[in-house]
């Protein structure tokens, strides 16, 4: 490549590089104006977050009212939950009155085995129905069935 061709060339990179120096500055002052107001924004999506877990949590904690963890009943296999937790408010409790028509549901919950693979007692968790909900949901149950 001749030496007047690389000139050439060079003065026109240069030329272009000038050419792009004020668009550059231009979009450097426009963003150096929305950096406050994006961490203003920011600011606000923070708080707005940290309300709505809270907001999550509390129905969270709402929704959960109905529940009932029952901890240290021996687990059978093909036990009937509803039938166990019905005899311990029973035994336990002396609450009679609780039948299997006021359980919405109920399940042992957690993992079978701990970490090293041993079996382990799971709770079990039972939700009444909002109306029957007994008296003594407030009260912490251990059964050593």
């Amino acid at each position: 490549m001749p030496i007047g061709k690389t000139r050439s060339t060079s003065t026109k990179a240069t030329d272009d590089m000038a050419d792009l120096k004020e668009p550059i500055e231009f979009i450097s002052a426009k963003l150096d104006e929305l950096l406050p107001i994006r961490k203003e924004i920011s600011c606000v999506l923070k708080a707005k977050v940290a309300t709505l877990e809270a907001e999550a949590d509390k129905r969270e904690q709402y929704s959960r009212r109905p529940n009932l963890r029952f901890h240290g009943i021996e687990e059978k296999e093909g036990e009937d939950t509803n039938a166990i937790v019905i005899a311990v408010v029973e035994k336990k409790l002396g609450m009679s009155q609780i039948g299997a028509d006021q359980l919405e549901r109920s399940h042992r919950i957690g993992p079978k085995q701990d970490e090293k693979g041993a079996p382990r007692k799971r709770e079990v968790i039972v939700r009444f129905r909002s109306e029957a909900k007994p008296s003594a949901t407030k009260c912490f149950v251990h059964a050593s069935t």
